[in-house]
């Protein structure tokens, strides 16, 4: 039974140490200066998607954030959102609360820590970064 207490304490604390009740998915934007383009087309700013998870022996998962409820700190149990096609969704929906276009991703990142909790417990991170493209430029602007 003292086993089972530490092992539930233990998870307890470290989820809390990284971070479990805190930011899970967060979205931000960063603005460019007026009438940059790429491509042809104007930028409406640049775009950063990031997402959270913890995991057991860095291969079972134990919560990660919600990919469409950023910023609200909500995450779920038992599920694995920390993937590419999560992070183009949390990129493309940041880009249409900007009426963008589309969204070109330029990056996309994702590391991992367990030497807290001596590799029991591991939180992983991705993030991604892109490009909030709008629409064509005209030549008489």
């Amino acid at each position: 039974m003292k086993g089972r207490y530490f092992l539930l304490t233990g998870t307890g604390l470290a989820m809390i140490l990284s971070g479990c009740f805190g930011g899970t998915s967060i979205t931000s934007v960063e603005p460019v200066p007026k009438g940059v383009q790429y491509n042809g087309r104007l930028v409406l700013g640049i775009v950063q998607a990031e997402n959270r998870g913890m995991y057991l022996f860095n291969c079972i998962p134990l919560w990660s954030g919600l990919p469409h409820k950023p910023n609200f700190r909500q995450y779920t149990t038992f599920r694995n959102y920390l993937h590419p096609g999560y992070m183009d969704q949390m990129l493309a929906d940041e880009g249409k609360r900007m009426n963008a276009t589309s969204v070109v991703v330029r990056s996309c990142t994702e590391s991992s820590r367990g030497w807290f909790s001596l590799w029991i417990v591991w939180v992983r991170q991705m993030r991604a970064e892109g490009v909030a493209l709008g629409g064509k430029r005209s030549s008489d602007d």
